[in-house]
């Protein structure tokens, strides 16, 4: 994500732009060392070889990153300017700003991006009380009534495609003809294999910035 009135939407076309010395100390980044967004996306990118260590290993060691674990306070930085970019910014405050008025920006890159159903996983607790209750609900939250009110209350895509998407910012909905991966949470193999590994070797890789 950009902040547009001091980032050209044009500047940023590949991750690897993020490595120009123009973005050093500019950068705030969900910090990846933590279950959530950011550690979704470096292992997600890592997994489908989209990246590799060398290019974290270089933002690390060149570009002053700063890590955040507020998501609300990544983006009201990047609103205020104190940051020009954001990487791994939840959508819903990315969302929000834009809608107040804020000239925020998703930026679409060369590479490809990834698509995760984890803001969006609906799970029943096992010999949980009132179980035809909870199919009920269920059932209506995945209807297209419940998923017309979460999409517009959460400011999110649904992956229903009869859900109306007139209020979200059209640069948050599935582009026909874009590149998109799996997101490694998404997928049970690797929870159960990898995840662990991918947790230690994105430690290593962010040590610095998290001393």
């Amino acid at each position: 994500i950009i902040n547009a009135d001091v980032v050209n939407p044009g500047e940023i076309k590949s991750w690897h732009d993020l490595l120009d010395p123009k973005w050093k100390g500019k950068i705030i980044w969900f910090d990846p060392s933590m279950a959530g967004s950011g550690f979704n996306g470096v292992s997600t990118l890592i997994y489908n070889k989209i990246l590799d260590w060398d290019f974290y290993q270089q933002m690390v060691s060149r570009q002053q990153i700063q890590l955040t674990r507020d998501l609300r306070q990544q983006v009201e930085w990047l609103a205020q300017k104190k940051f020009h970019v954001a990487i791994s910014a939840e959508s819903t405050p990315v969302a929000e700003f834009i809608k107040a008025g804020v000239n925020l920006r998703r930026v679409v890159v060369k590479e490809g991006t990834y698509v995760s159903v984890t803001a969006g996983v609906v799970f029943i607790n096992d010999k949980a009380p009132r179980p035809k209750a909870t199919k009920i609900f269920i059932n209506w939250l995945l209807s297209k009534e419940g998923q017309t009110l979460f999409s517009r209350e959460a400011l999110r895509e649904s992956a229903r495609v009869d859900i109306p998407t007139h209020d979200l910012d059209p640069l948050i909905l599935r582009q026909p003809g874009e590149k998109y991966y799996p997101a490694a949470n998404s997928i049970e193999k690797w929870i159960y294999e990898e995840q662990e590994k991918y947790q230690q070797m994105v430690r290593e890789n962010f040590a610095p910035l998290l001393k």
